[in-house]
């Protein structure tokens, strides 16, 4: 049986890695750079595995300061765009789960088995179902329209004793000029 070196993004990962190892290594008049283009190929080859990572793990991940890595993203925009895409792609995989999770979903699953009295190991394909969760719908519809479903209302209507005041006296004046005309 032959066992499998590497996958592709794996390969492209560590290629990546290598020339830029190369380029710094060559570097021989000056200070070697820190940055190098391929971190950006690094960056795509990571894409998914980048869900929720910080600046500062990514410069634990660079081997560099946090402060780096914000420097290079403003500096260098393939850069910083190559990591805007991979969070928004990880966005966009969280959205898509929240969303199936506030409608409910359902799915294939096999459910592994040990027989007591045998020992032997069954396995039995099922369809899982799960129901919709009123927390995912709660938090999805705060977010996405607020204006509808938020705890708090708006409370720049709500008048102020000063608006109370002025509604009364303005009430009363046409109260008075109703009851003026006709007793005339």
């Amino acid at each position: 049986m032959k066992r499998r070196t590497g996958t592709a993004r794996l390969r492209k990962i560590n290629d990546a890695a290598k020339e830029c190892a190369e380029v710094i290594a060559g570097n021989v008049a000056g200070r070697p750079p820190k940055y190098h283009p391929h971190f950006v190929t690094m960056i795509e080859a990571l894409g998914g595995s980048l869900i929720g990572s910080t600046n500062s793990q990514l410069a634990r991940m660079f081997g560099v300061d946090e402060a780096t890595i914000d420097g290079w993203m403003v500096r260098h925009p393939i850069f910083n765009r190559a990591i805007k895409y991979a969070r928004s792609a990880a966005d966009e995989l969280v959205e898509a789960s929240l969303l199936a999770r506030a409608r409910g979903y359902t799915h294939p699953e096999v459910k592994v088995f040990c027989a007591p009295r045998t020992g032997e190991i069954m396995t039995h394909e099922v369809v899982a179902h799960y129901p919709p969760d009123s927390t995912a719908l709660i938090f999805w519809l705060k977010n996405r329209r607020p204006e509808q479903w938020r705890d708090k209302r708006d409370e720049t209507n709500v008048p102020t004793e000063d608006s109370a005041s002025q509604l009364r006296a303005d009430l009363a004046e046409m109260e008075r000029r109703t009851n003026g005309d006709k007793e005339k």
